[in-house]
């Protein structure tokens, strides 16, 4: 057997049910079988990151899963069971097994977030697998420091509370900057609080954004028809002073298309009654009409 580590040679022969015949040394770490090996002798072979690091081969209508080992190797460990059914075929005793019966793993249960985990193996190939979760919690996190460290995070959350929940990088400006007198915490305290404590309640509510709306485009203009302006030509424009609540208005309709408009008046003179004439004009005008 050639490796990155060197050349072995195997003289011990074994063999695997529902595989073929291998070599092995019993002095190494695990027996490695190759994928496309696998492939060709068992009915099929699957693999899915989205649902489990782990490769699910089908032989026989039996299912073996090799899971992903902290030596980032695929590996299956066989069960109890199936050992007392190797021995017993070959009216041997199974090897006694000293090992934890906690396999270590890594999946990506959810398409956006990794979580670490424990698969416990089942007791027989037709049950399911058993998943424990690892959940990081602040008891966790203080047994990493010290209890002087601990005290003075402890002291470093207090101050970022009472100066209002500021932003982490403006609690240390504020901090570093002496606009607190003498104050026994450090910079160094505040990352050593969020490391143990986590972020707090105040900054992740209200923190996210709404995402902003679609830009709405401007629609081109379509300029009116030639024929339109003759036959809604020559216009004919009504108009009228009337009061709303005791303020004088402007209100014009005209005989062709029936625009209404009213414009706000500052008096009843002249002078307002022509500014506003004017600005119901100039809206005409604007639509070449």
């Amino acid at each position: 057997m050639h490796t990155n580590a060197g050349a072995h040679t195997l003289n011990l022969k074994a063999k695997v049910p529902s595989f073929v015949k291998v070599y092995y040394d019993p002095d190494h770490i695990a027996d490695i079988f190759g994928l496309a090996k696998m492939v060709d002798t068992a009915d099929y072979a699957t693999f899915d990151s989205r649902i489990d690091d782990a490769f699910h081969v089908w032989k026989d209508d039996h299912k073996t899963i090799f899971v992903r080992a902290p030596a980032n190797l695929h590996a299956y460990k066989p069960t109890d069971c199936y050992l007392e059914q190797i021995a017993t075929s070959k009216n041997m005793l199974p090897p006694p097994d000293d090992s934890e019966p906690t396999v270590q793993a890594t999946a990506l249960i959810d398409d956006e977030f990794p979580y670490p985990f424990f698969m416990h193996p089942s007791p027989t190939p037709d049950d399911e697998p058993e998943y424990q979760f690892l959940l990081e919690t602040v008891a966790d996190n203080l047994k990493l420091h010290t209890k002087c460290k601990q005290k003075d995070a402890k002291l470093a959350r207090i101050v970022f509370h009472g100066t209002g929940r500021k932003l982490i990088p403006k609690l240390k400006a504020f901090i570093n900057r002496g606009h607190i007198k003498n104050c026994p915490v450090l910079s160094e305290d505040v990352d050593r609080a969020v490391e143990i404590f986590g972020p707090d309640c105040s900054h992740l509510k209200g923190a996210s954004t709404r995402h902003h709306s679609p830009c709405v485009r401007t629609p081109d203009v379509t300029e009116i028809p030639c024929a339109l302006h003759t036959k809604i030509s020559p216009l004919t424009l009504y108009l009228d002073v009337m009061y709303v609540n005791g303020m004088p208005m402007v209100t014009t309709v005209d005989s062709r298309i029936k625009y209404r408009a009213l414009v706000l008046l500052k008096n009843r003179t002249s002078d307002s009654l022509y500014k506003s004439l004017d600005n119901v004009l100039r809206c005409y005008n604007r639509a070449a009409i």
